[in-house]
C-alpha cells in the first residue's frame, strides 16, 4: 500500500526516502512481497525481524518489544527527521513506541479509523497519539484524530492509499492466477481472506469452522483463500483452512501471498470478496465487488453500499452469499476512501513540514478551538 507514497517521496525536491520492512515481510510467506519492493526499484535500508516463533499472546507481546529494540537501532543509525508509518498492527506501533523515545517525529497513515474486533483498534489510537502528522483516509476520520486533541493544522485528509494503488496497477490476465495455482478453479470464484479476531472473546477456531461450512454449502464455484495476518491464533486458522482446501481439489486454493497485482487481478474478476480483511470494505467497492464482511474485526469503518454484514454463523453468511451473488441487486458501490491522488498530497504535505515544530505535540481542545 505504500509504494504510492514512496514514490512520491522519493521524486520530491526536499526529500530523502530510506525503506525499512518489519512484520510479514520477512516471513516465510513474506517472501513475494519483499521480491515486489525490489520489483518496484526502492532499496530496503534496513530490516527489523520480529523473530515471531508462535501465535499466542505472549509471542505477540515479545516480538512487539524485539521490533521496539531493533528499531531504535535503525533510527540510530539513519537519523531520519519524520518516520512514516501506516496502519494499526502491533509492529507498527512498536516502531512508533522506538520513534517517539529517539526523538524523531511520526506521521502516521490511516489513523482515525474504528474496528471494534481488533486489538488493532487501540494500538491504532496509541500510534495517533504518538504521532505529529496524521493522514486521515476520509473526511470523519480526520475530525476524529482533531477530537483525540491533535492539531488540526496538522490532520490531512488524503484518501486512502490502497484506491490508488488499486486504480493505478495493471492488473494481469486471469490466467496468471491459475498458473500460479497449478489449476483454473471454476466460475463464479469467491476471493476469501479471513483473519482471527482479536478483541472481546473471539473464538477463531468456531468461526473459521462456520465460514468454511458456508463456503462448501454455497454456490461458488472455486474458493480462492489468501494469507492470513500473524495476529494471535492465526497458526489455527490457517491450518484449518489449509485442511479444507486439501480436502476440496479442484474447488478450493491457498495462497499466502499472491502479490498486488495478482490479488488485485483476483478481486477484479471474483464474484465476491469474502471473509475479514479491510481490502473487502476499502477497495472491492472501488471496482464493483460486493463484500461480505464477517463478524466485528471491520466494525465501525466506514463503508459502501456493496458491503454486506453478517455475523461468523453459517445460515447468515450463506445469506450474505446469496445476495453478493444476486447481480441484479442495487448495491451502492461509491467508496468514502477518495479517489486516487493519495501519493502527492502524502509527499506535499512531507516535504512543506516543519520539522523543528513537529517536536511539540500540543494538546488541541475542541472546547474553546486552542492548544494547551
Amino acid at each position: 500500500m505504500l509504494s504510492g507514497p514512496l514514490r512520491a517521496i522519493r521524486e520530491t525536491d526536499g526529500l530523502d526516502l530510506r525503506l525499512a520492512v518489519t512484520g510479514s515481510h520477512l516471513s516465510a510467506e513474506g517472501e513475494t512481497s519483499r521480491r515486489e519492493i525490489l520489483d518496484d526499484g526502492f532499496e530496503i535500508d534496513a530490516e527489523i525481524d520480529p523473530e515471531l516463533s508462535g501465535d499466542s499472546p505472549r509471542h505477540i507481546a515479545e516480538a512487539t518489544g524485539r521490533i521496539t529494540a531493533a528499531a531504535a537501532a535503525v533510527f540510530a543509525d539513519q537519523a531520519p527527521d519524520i518516520a512514516l508509518v501506516l496502519g494499526d498492527r502491533y509492529e507498527m506501533l512498536a516502531v512508533a513506541i522506538s520513534a517517539a523515545l529517539m526523538e524523531v517525529s511520526i506521521a502516521h497513515i490511516h489513523g482515525g479509523e474504528a474496528t471494534m474486533g481488533a486489538i488493532d483498534d487501540s494500538l491504532r489510537n496509541a500510534i495517533t497519539k504518538l504521532a505529529s502528522l496524521h493522514f486521515a483516509c476520509a473526511e470523519p476520520y480526520r475530525n476524529r484524530i482533531i477530537q483525540m486533541g491533535e492539531l488540526p493544522e496538522r490532520v490531512f485528509n488524503v484518501g486512502a492509499p490502497g484506491i490508488e494503488k488499486l486504480l493505478k496497477t495493471p492488473r494481469a490476465e486471469p490466467s496468471e492466477i491459475w498458473n500460479l495455482l497449478g489449476c483454473e478453479l471454476p466460475a463464479p470464484f469467491v476471493l476469501v481472506t479471513y483473519h482471527p479476531e482479536t478483541a472481546g472473546s473471539p473464538d477463531p477456531a468456531t468461526d473459521v469452522a462456520e465460514l468454511l461450512a458456508a463456503l462448501k454449502a454455497s454456490r461458488a464455484g472455486g474458493i480462492l483463500f489468501t494469507g492470513i495476518n500473524e495476529d494471535a491464533r492465526h497458526n489455527e486458522v490457517a491450518a484449518t483452512i489449509q485442511s479444507f482446501v486439501a480436502a476440496t481439489p479442484g474447488r478450493a486454493a491457498y495462497v499466502g501471498n499472491m502479490g498486488q497485482r495478482l490479488y488485485w487481478t483476483a478481486m477484479a474478476h471474483c464474484a465476491a470478496v469474502v471473509g475479514n480483511s479491510s481490502s473487502g470494505i476499502i477497495e472491492a467497492p472501488s471496482l464493483g465487488v460486493p463484500t461480505v464482511n464477517i463478524g466485528t474485526r471491520q466494525q465501525g469503518r466506514l463503508r459502501a453500499g456493496s458491503v454486506i454484514d453478517c455475523v461468523p454463523a453459517r445460515e447468515e453468511i450463506l445469506r450474505a452469499l446469496e445476495l453478493a451473488f444476486d447481480r441484479d441487486l442495487a448495491l451502492d458501490r461509491q467508496t468514502p476512501y477518495g479517489s486516487g491522488e493519495t501519493s502527492a498530497l502524502i509527499a506535499r504535505s512531507l516535504a512543506g513540514a516543519d520539522i523543528g515544530a513537529l517536536s511539540s505535540k500540543p494538546f488541541y481542545d475542541l472546547v474553546g478551538g486552542h492548544a494547551a
